[in-house]
C-alpha cells in the first residue's frame, strides 16, 4: 500500500498549533556586496515551514473509529463525534491513502496518531495556520502561508511551563462584540 505523505502543519478551523523556539531569519543582502565576497553558507531550511493549506478531518458519525494501520487488526480507540460544545470533533489529515486517513487524535499523549476510515469524517481544507514563539512571547496569524495578525502572549511559569509540540483547539466559540 503506497502512502501519500502530506506535511505535518497546524491548521485552524479546529485550531492546531505548534509551539516551537524562534527560528532565525535571514536578511536579504545588496546584490552588489555578495558578488565581491565569498558566498556564506546558505542557512538552515526551516525545519517547521509555514503551511499554505492544510487538511481536516470532521466527524460525521456518532463515534469515529480508529485504527492503528490501514484496514488492518481491531479498532483501538473510539473518538466521539462531537466535543462537548456540541461541535464536530475535527482530526488535522497527517497522511493518505485510498478509504483512510492517518490523522493526530485528541488525547493524551500530545501527538498520538492513528488511521480513521474515511467514511467516519467529512473533509475540508484550510489555510489558516497560528505559530508561537515562546521565547518572544508572540503568536502569529498566517493565512496561506502569509502573516496577517502577530499578537504578544503569556507563556508558562518556570513552575507550570509551556510545553512544546503540536495542540488543539478543543472548540471554538464566537467572542460577542469581535
Amino acid at each position: 500500500m503506497r502512502h501519500r505523505a502530506l506535511p505535518r502543519f497546524l491548521a485552524v478551523g479546529t485550531i492546531v498549533v505548534a509551539v516551537v523556539p524562534l527560528l532565525a531569519t535571514t536578511l536579504a543582502r545588496d546584490r552588489h556586496l555578495a558578488i565581491h565576497r565569498v558566498a556564506a553558507a546558505a542557512p538552515a531550511p526551516d525545519p517547521h515551514p509555514i503551511p499554505t493549506a492544510s487538511l481536516i478531518a470532521d466527524a460525521a458519525a456518532a463515534t469515529v473509529p480508529v485504527y492503528a494501520a490501514p484496514a488492518a487488526g481491531p479498532v483501538t480507540a473510539r473518538i466521539p463525534g462531537q466535543v462537548l460544545t456540541g461541535q464536530k470533533e475535527a482530526f488535522l489529515v497527517l497522511d493518505l491513502v485510498p478509504g483512510w486517513y492517518r490523522v493526530e487524535l485528541p488525547v493524551k499523549p500530545n501527538g498520538a496518531t492513528g488511521w480513521i476510515p474515511a467514511s467516519s469524517v467529512t473533509i475540508r481544507g484550510t489555510t489558516d495556520y497560528l505559530r508561537v514563539y515562546q521565547s518572544q512571547f508572540r503568536l502569529e496569524r498566517y493565512t496561506a502561508g502569509r502573516l496577517q495578525q502577530a499578537f504578544t502572549v503569556a507563556v508558562g511559569a518556570p513552575s507550570t511551563p509551556t510545553p512544546n509540540g503540536r495542540f488543539f483547539v478543543w472548540a471554538s466559540q464566537d467572542f460577542a462584540g469581535a
